[in-house]
């Protein structure tokens, strides 16, 4: 039987949705894979969130995705981000990775910036977002690390 797809979006939650077919509201995850958590979510979230229009909640949702990608395991990280075409979209996704990272362990988060993201705007920012959570924390340590690894501008600020 076929059917549509109802998709909610509520302000701070994650993408959701439900099939609908003429005998009603179907939640398996076999009609749609959004609503488990299998390996192949994350690039159907990613599909997903790409189709849509709306610019500021695209932004939103490719980096509450990259937290969502960070906590399941960041060495997917950039894969998962080099599958996503325009460079706005990819650097909204690589900055929730590494909000997720920081929140959790702010030293990786700054290693993962310096070495998996290149050089450039966004790595600054990732770099920002890295320190600025471990400074929080830890400001001694984290002066120390930014002292030691970096250069420039990023370690003037």
């Amino acid at each position: 039987m076929l059917g549509t797809l109802a998709v909610q979006r509520w302000p701070g939650s994650p993408l959701s949705g439900a099939a609908v077919s003429a005998t009603g509201p179907q939640t398996s995850p076999v009609r749609n894979p959004a609503l488990n958590r299998r390996a192949g979510d994350q690039a159907i979230k990613l599909g997903q969130i790409l189709a849509a229009d709306d610019r500021d909640h695209k932004s939103a949702d490719l980096r509450r995705l990259g937290e969502e990608s960070a906590a399941a395991g960041e060495r997917d990280a950039p894969s998962l981000a080099g599958s996503i075409k325009g460079d706005s979209d990819r650097a909204d996704f690589m900055r929730g990775v590494v909000e997720g990272m920081a929140g959790r362990d702010p030293q990786a988060a700054a290693n993962f910036s310096l070495t998996e993201i290149h050089t450039g705007a966004l790595q600054a920012d990732a770099l920002r977002i890295a320190l600025a959570k471990w400074g929080a924390s830890n400001p001694r340590d984290a002066y120390a690390w930014a002292n030691e690894h970096l250069t420039g501008p990023v370690k003037d600020e």
